[in-house]
C-alpha cells in the first residue's frame, strides 16, 4: 500500500515506478478524486465548526432562560448535513484507497 501523502506529493514519480511494474495509474481520476476529497473535507470541517459554535450558543441561551428549540433544530439540521458530508468523504476515500 502506498502512503497517501507520498502519492499526493510525488505523483509523477509514483506513476513512473508503477509503469515499471506494468500498472497504469489513472492520474486524471486520482487528481479528480483528490480535489473532490479536499473540497468535501474543508466543507465537513466548516460544518463541524458551525455546529460547535451553535452548540455553545445553546448553552448560553439556556443559561439565560431563552427558548433553545430553534437553536436545537438548527444544530440538528447541521448534524444531518454533516453526516451526508462525512459519508461522501468516506466514499471518496474508499475510491482513492482502491
Amino acid at each position: 500500500m502506498l502512503d497517501p501523502r507520498f502519492l499526493r506529493t510525488e505523483l509523477e514519480t509514483v506513476t513512473e515506478r508503477l509503469k515499471v511494474k506494468n500498472f497504469d495509474l489513472d492520474v486524471a481520476r486520482f487528481e479528480s478524486l483528490e480535489t473532490r476529497r479536499k473540497e468535501v473535507q474543508v466543507a465537513t470541517e466548516a460544518l463541524q465548526a458551525e455546529r460547535n459554535t451553535r452548540s455553545k450558543s445553546i448553552g448560553k441561551a439556556k443559561a439565560n432562560g431563552e427558548d433553545i428549540e430553534p437553536l436545537k433544530s438548527a444544530v440538528a439540521e447541521i448534524g444531518d448535513q454533516l453526516n451526508k458530508q462525512q459519508e461522501e468523504l468516506r466514499e471518496i476515500q474508499s475510491e482513492l484507497d482502491d
